[in-house]
C-alpha cells in the first residue's frame, strides 16, 4: 500500500510539473502595413524574460509557457514602425501569424556639407584586461532566442563642436559559433542614462567563424552630443552543442549598460554582474571608435524637408 502510494504521489508530481513547463510555440511573419517585411524586428513578452528578433525575411519563433499565456503581452517594436503589443490569449497558435506593423515617421537626420579641414581619431575605453565571455548551449530550450537580443551599451563622449562616428569595434578574442551578427544602436542620454534610440545601424557587424582580432560595425553617422552605442546582437548560428564568444575587457570607470534580452530595459553592468547573468564577468568589454572631429565654423546645415 505504502509502495502504491509513493509511485501515485511520483507520478502526480511528475504530471504537475510537465503542465507547469508545457509550452506552445508562437510562430510567424513581421510585416510593414505597405507590406514591407520587417528584419530584426524586437520580439519580446513584457513581463518576463522571453524574447527573440525576426530574421531577415521577417520571420521568427517563439516558445512560451503555457501558464503565462491568459495574463501576459507579446510586445513588437521595430526603429520607423509604431510599437505593438497582443494579448497572448488573442493568438493563434495552431497556425503561423501574420504581425502587421504600421509605419511612423521618425526624424530625418540632418545632412551636414564639411570643409577639408577635420582630424580622425581613434577612441578607445582603456587597456585591456581579463576577458569577457557569452556563452550558449545550443541543448537549452531557449536557444538561439535566449541570445537574440543581448544588448552592450557603451557611452561615447563629445570632444570637439561635431563629429562623425565612422566605425565602432570590438575585439574577438575566439569565437566557436558559426555566425553572428550584431546591430549598433545609438541612443540619446537623459539624466545620464541611455534613453531614446535615435538611430539602427544600416548596416552590420557580421562576425564569421574563427574570425578573431578587431571588428568594426560601420555607423557613418553625424552626432553633435554624448550619446551611447550600443551593440545588439540580432542573429546567431551553430549546431554544436556548446558555444562561446570572447571578447576583450578593460576596467574602465565609464558607465556601461546591458541588456539582457530586447524585451528589458537597458540596466547597469554592475546591477547586470550581481543578478549573475549567464556568461558575464566582472569587466568590461574594450572598444574602439573611429571618429572624425569638425569645428562649428566648417559646417553647413542641410534639412533634407526644407528642399
Amino acid at each position: 500500500m505504502i509502495v502504491r502510494k509513493l509511485l501515485l504521489f511520483i507520478t502526480l508530481l511528475l504530471w504537475g510539473g510537465e503542465t507547469l513547463n508545457a509550452q506552445k510555440v508562437f510562430r510567424g511573419t513581421v510585416i510593414g502595413n505597405r507590406g514591407g517585411i520587417v528584419a530584426y524586428a524586437n520580439i519580446g513578452l513584457t513581463s518576463f524574460d522571453i524574447s527573440t528578433v525576426s530574421d531577415t525575411t521577417g520571420n521568427f519563433s517563439l516558445a512560451i509557457k503555457e501558464k503565462y499565456i491568459p495574463t501576459d503581452t507579446i510586445l513588437f517594436s521595430s526603429l520607423g514602425f509604431k510599437d505593438r503589443a497582443i494579448a497572448l490569449k488573442d493568438i493563434n497558435f495552431n497556425q503561423p501569424n501574420r504581425i502587421i506593423l504600421e509605419e511612423q515617421p521618425y526624424e530625418v537626420p540632418t545632412i551636414y556639407v564639411f570643409a577639408h579641414k577635420s582630424k580622425k581619431k581613434i577612441i578607445t575605453n582603456g587597456v585591456i584586461h581579463p576577458d569577457i565571455s557569452i556563452y550558449a548551449d545550443t541543448r537549452r530550450e531557449d536557444y538561439p532566442n535566449g541570445l537574440l537580443g543581448k544588448e552592450f551599451c557603451f557611452f561615447l563622449e563629445k570632444k570637439e563642436d561635431i563629429y562623425t562616428l565612422n566605425t565602432f569595434g570590438i575585439e574577438i578574442l575566439s569565437n566557436t559559433f558559426s555566425f553572428i551578427r550584431i546591430r549598433a544602436n545609438i541612443y540619446n542620454i537623459k539624466d545620464g542614462l541611455p534613453d531614446k534610440k535615435i538611430a539602427e545601424g544600416e548596416s552590420y557587424l557580421d562576425i564569421p567563424a574563427r574570425v578573431i582580432g578587431w571588428v568594426r560595425c560601420p555607423v557613418n553617422r553625424t552626432i553633435e552630443e554624448d550619446v551611447y552605442v550600443g551593440l545588439e546582437i540580432i542573429e546567431v548560428r551553430g549546431s554544436n552543442e556548446n558555444h562561446s564568444l570572447r571578447f576583450s575587457a578593460t576596467m574602465s570607470k565609464d558607465r556601461y549598460f546591458y541588456r539582457s534580452s530586447c524585451n528589458k530595459n537597458l540596466q547597469d553592468f554592475r546591477d547586470a554582474l550581481q543578478t549573475k547573468e549567464r556568461g558575464l564577468r566582472n569587466g568590461k568589454i574594450s572598444y574602439q571608435a573611429e571618429v572624425t572631429y569638425y569645428k562649428k565654423e566648417e559646417i553647413s546645415y542641410t534639412n533634407p524637408e526644407e528642399e
